[in-house]
């Protein structure tokens, strides 16, 4: 885990500013960041923040190339390491070279659109000093972001909202269509725009191309498959089949070769489906962990039981936690320190519960995010973008942790978007329900879909509604007026009535503004 800041100057009567790079690079920081760095000239300046000591001395960026002064930065990590250093040959020395250097010589060998051949999780900024030309990327489905603001004829980046604010050059007004937008859309805005007035994202699957008189232009690498129409003669045996043996081959590819890994695991379909994957594919041990919430309503909290049933199935180290309900409202807390960017989804808080509790930070966590996310059109790759990854994203990147999604690899996604049945929006896809059917306990498979719950966010009630009402009647929040006082006191009022609908909005209007007070006062 690490990330990326920096300024790229548009036309040669603009210059970065060292010191707002610096503050940027510092607000990079999470709890157990390691060393930063900071190379450039007047035109471009690139900055990397390690998430924790880094093996050896080569592991620091920025890496600059001595023969041709090619620099990158990279924040992720690619997972054809192996293909790719078969392409390059000569060009790079044995398999111990880091990402960044794969990086420039990939470009070296392939030039602009080298970003093609790359499969993994990342953003990654790269500058061609001779050439006087700058690319930004970012990986096909979006798991790594990558935010940018354009002020003084200087493009800043990083890789969270805070770092850019930090910098004191930005706009950092917030923008109020958005906020609406944020209130009414479960706590998220549409890229490219977001809460922030002069802060944009990076879409996914996007290469920018910043030219040496400042010109600006976008290329889409890559489009989610669209399901065609036409009848699709492959028996539906072969096509599970397929899927089986790309999972397996996604988890594969990301698995380390020593000591365990990590699983958050609700009990439900998907990460069950993933426990089994990894204790087939994996040799070594399997560590899972479970959280509990106390239940608010008709919602139950308790994930606890289900999990236990697939953890004693498969052989886990399992860990239950039962989270007190004294603590929510300082783990939500926890949890806005961490945002990379405001997260109206009551699910971020149980990632950053999953995410503290690791018993060892140093390992990748695995998620069994995806399927039902897989995006069958350019909305849809942004809504997963901006949905369960960005959450993932902020609750792991704060503690270092490494977050592998396996079901959201490339050729995962491709089978599951392209196969005929389909699936409404949200709901399991014919293959994967298949394959759990054939791999899981029957009552494991039966299940529906599940994500870490927790009722008392999503139906705002006991501490979280004292929170909510403490932050929304606070001094700061009346100040800033987000939504009407009449409007702002009916939802204090009764949030669990008009079918939750209240409850939700009221939810995300409370983590927007602790989000605007601790990041963007």
């Amino acid at each position: 885990m690490s990330g990326i800041a920096g300024a790229i100057a548009l036309n040669s009567r603009a210059r970065p500013d060292v010191e707002a790079v610096s503050r940027m690079v510092q607000a990079l920081q999470g709890h157990h960041w390691g060393p930063r760095r900071m190379c450039g000239d007047s035109r471009v300046i690139l900055a990397h923040r390690h998430g924790d000591l880094p093996d050896t001395p080569d592991g620091l960026q920025p890496v600059v190339d001595g023969a041709t002064g090619v620099a990158a930065i990279i924040d992720g990590h690619l997972i054809n390491r192996a293909e790719l250093i078969r392409g390059l040959g000569d060009a790079v020395r044995g398999d111990a070279v880091d990402d960044a250097r794969l990086v420039i010589a990939a470009y070296a060998r392939w030039g602009k659109w080298f970003v093609e051949r790359l499969e993994g999780d990342f953003a990654l900024v790269l500058a061609d000093r001779a050439r006087h030309t700058t690319l930004l990327a970012r990986d096909r489905l979006g798991v790594k972001p990558l935010y940018l603001a354009e002020a003084g004829g200087v493009v800043w980046f990083a890789s969270t909202m805070p770092a850019l604010v930090a910098s004191r050059v930005v706009d950092s007004t917030v923008d109020r269509d958005a906020v609406r937008e944020f209130i009414g859309h479960a706590g998220r805005v549409a890229s490219p725009g977001t809460v922030l007035a002069g802060v944009q994202k990076l879409p996914p699957a996007t290469l920018r191309i910043i030219d040496a008189d400042g010109e600006t232009r976008d290329r889409v690498y890559w489009q989610p498959p669209v399901r065609t129409e036409v009848a699709d003669t492959t028996p539906p045996r072969e096509r599970v089949d397929a899927l089986h043996e790309a999972l397996r081959a996604a988890v594969r590819r990301r698995l380390p070769d020593t000591g365990p890994v990590h699983v958050p695991l609700s009990g439900g379909l998907y990460s069950s489906l993933l426990v089994a994957l990894l204790t087939d594919c994996h040799l070594g041990p399997v560590h899972t962990l479970s959280l509990g919430f106390d239940g608010v309503g008709h919602r139950d909290g308790d994930e606890l039981h289900h999990a236990g049933v697939v953890a004693r199935r498969y052989g886990t180290r399992h860990q239950a936690l039962q989270v007190p309900v004294g603590e929510l409202a300082a783990t939500v807390h926890g949890a806005v320190d961490d945002m990379i960017e405001p997260i109206g989804d009551p699910e971020a808080v149980a990632l950053h519960l999953a995410s503290r509790h690791l018993p060892d930070p140093t390992r990748p966590v695995w998620f069994g995010h995806g399927p039902a996310e897989a995006p069958r059109s350019p909305e849809r790759l942004r809504d997963l973008a901006e949905g369960p990854l960005v959450r993932i994203d902020s609750m792991t990147r704060g503690w270092s942790v490494q977050a592998e999604v396996p079901f959201l690899d490339r050729a995962v996604v491709e089978l599951v978007a392209a196969d005929p049945a389909g699936a409404a929006r949200g709901e399991t896809p014919r293959l994967i329900s298949t394959l759990a059917r054939e791999v899981l306990p029957p009552r494991i498979a039966a299940r529906p879909r599940h994500r870490p719950a927790l009722p008392a966010a999503a139906c705002l009630d006991g501490p979280l509604l004292d929170l909510a009402r403490d932050t929304l009647r606070s001094r700061a929040a009346q100040e800033r007026a987000l939504v009407q006082p009449f409007q702002l006191e009916r939802w204090l009022a009764a949030p669990q009535r008009r079918g939750g609908t209240a409850g939700s909005a009221l939810w995300a209007l409370t983590v927007l503004e602790l989000w605007l007070q601790r990041h963007a006062a």
